[in-house]
């Protein structure tokens, strides 16, 4: 590897761990109360929809028509 390329993989990694510090002082910080729990009907319901995107993407992809 380059003494280039080591820089640039050096300055990545501590991108990714200054990320992740983030995010764990963001996580070890108090929640608070639990946020109320989504009715069981609206989450299938939304899991649904998302799966249903999703679908239509990967057939948009592969040059599928979708009606």
């Amino acid at each position: 590897m380059s003494p280039k390329d080591q820089e640039i993989s050096n300055a990545q990694s501590e991108m990714f761990i200054r990320s992740l510090n983030e995010l764990l002082s963001k996580i070890s910080k108090p929640l608070g109360p639990a946020p109320k729990r989504p009715d069981p009907l609206e989450e299938e319901h939304l899991m649904l929809v998302l799966l249903r995107e999703a679908l239509i993407e990967k057939l948009k992809g592969q040059g599928s028509v979708i009606c």
